[in-house]
């Protein structure tokens, strides 16, 4: 069942103020809801309009406080996001506001993770006053089943003037129920760790260390595929923001003790927990966007990618909470990289592509993975230590390693189980995580 959030958008909290950056403000004010249409501290609103495209809506209204670099933010009440959650909504101006210089849309989604208040941008998208509504669709599936609340964001794009900005019809659904072309040939799709096997442990000395290594895993999904890159609105559009990544991980499958046995020895074998090692989530192909008429060769499933990212750890003295700070600072800032990436050969494909098709190839595709890798590698293995207190904090003689492993869509669903080993070795352990990707 869809959640209208033009239902509960009295219940919501509305602030507006200055940015002096990209998140914070100054003179911040918490304004009414339905407050008048006049007020200079901005407003937040549900009316009937006529909108920069001529059609008559009932429209949240938000319109940032009025000052360069004003913002609005609304945050909603806690609901349960239904499965496969997603946002979707209309972004738009009212009619009449020529004299905006645009505005920024922003989604963002806030959770808990072990009691800690955790929040993420799932949407962000530039808007002008161009005579025509935007459809926008955020992924929350990483979501699905959990206690949710979004934040609804405008920000002046420079001037506030005639900041007249809407959202039509904004709501978190399930993606099964919607018809969107993005739902084309979805498959579920499973990335699974199945098992530990420890060749040599860190602390291997039975005398010295009788009680052994306590390994631990910081795991995360990613897909690159037909939910996350909109072809259309990326490459018609020329808006790359809507070319990206879902990545999945966090809080749920924990840090310490996630892989449910202490005291390991080398010759030691043990099965890897389905909260910690499991990820289960939809994939879509990357449909090209085809002008009528034109003919394409692209393999739309040769170019979706789903990979999973794992670093392996030993745990020692360093706080539960210290690691989860880390890993949700590295988890952040790792999707901002490829994301990074991604748009950057979005934006080649479109330079290379003809007026008739835009054709995303399979060795787009590769080229993607390939910039993904370097960037785990990069950012785990190298500047996780100075830039993400992950093991600035953690003894850095009890980082084993980190692996990666991807797939194309056409890989997992022709031959799946897809299996996979993985190796992780430090100067002193040396361990195999096996696993598969399969769909289900």
């Amino acid at each position: 069942m869809a959640i209208d959030l033009t239902n509960t958008a009295d219940g919501a909290r509305w602030v507006t103020g200055q940015l002096v950056d990209d998140h914070n403000t100054r003179d911040s004010n918490e304004i009414p809801w339905n407050g008048s249409a006049g007020d200079d501290r901005g407003f937040a609103r549900l009316d009937t309009v006529t909108m920069e495209n001529g059609s008559s809506k009932s429209a949240l209204r938000t319109h940032p406080k009025w000052v360069p670099d004003g913002t609005i933010k609304g945050f909603f009440p806690w609901v349960t996001a239904p499965d496969n959650a997603v946002f979707t909504a209309q972004i738009g101006f009212l009619d009449g506001a020529s004299a905006s210089d645009g505005a920024e849309f922003w989604v963002f989604e806030h959770h808990r993770e072990n009691g800690t208040h955790v929040w993420n941008p799932v949407l962000r998208r530039q808007k002008g006053y161009t005579g025509e509504l935007l459809d926008v669709k955020a992924d929350l599936t990483h979501l699905s089943g959990e206690d949710v609340f979004l934040e609804l964001r405008v920000d002046a794009a420079g001037r506030s003037t005639q900041d007249w900005a809407a959202w039509v019809d904004p709501k978190i659904e399930s993606q099964l129920e919607t018809d969107t072309p993005m739902e084309t040939g979805t498959m579920p799709v499973t990335l699974e760790l199945s098992r530990v096997d420890c060749r040599d442990s860190d602390e291997e000395d039975r005398l010295f260390a009788p009680d052994g290594d306590e390994p631990y895993v910081l795991a995360l999904a990613l897909f690159v595929d037909g939910r996350s890159i909109d072809v259309v609105e990326a490459y018609l559009n020329n808006n790359y923001d809507a070319a990206g990544a879902r990545l999945r991980g966090g809080g749920r499958h924990g840090t310490h003790g996630n892989l449910g046995q202490g005291n390991v020895h080398g010759g030691d074998s043990f099965p890897v927990p389905d909260e910690t090692g499991t990820f289960r989530d939809r994939m879509s192909p990357v449909i090209p966007a085809i002008a009528s008429g034109a003919q394409t060769d692209a393999d739309p499933k040769s170019v979706a990618r789903a990979a999973l990212i794992v670093v392996l750890l030993e745990q020692d003295n360093t706080s539960t909470q210290a690691v989860e700070a880390g890993y949700r600072k590295l988890r952040t800032e790792l999707k901002s990289e490829i994301e990074e990436k991604v748009r950057e050969v979005a934006e080649q494909v479109a330079e290379n592509s003809s007026n008739d098709e835009i054709e995303f190839t399979e060795q787009d595709g590769n080229d993607i993975a390939d910039n993904i890798k370097g960037k785990v590698t990069d950012t785990v293995k190298k500047r996780t230590l100075d830039r993400f207190d992950l093991f600035g904090i953690v003894n850095p003689d009890d980082f084993i390693g980190t692996e990666f492993e991807v797939w194309t869509f056409d890989d997992i669903q022709q031959n799946e189980p897809q299996s996979f080993r993985m190796e992780f070795r430090s100067d002193t352990a040396h361990y195999v995580l096996n696993g598969n990707a399969r769909t289900e």
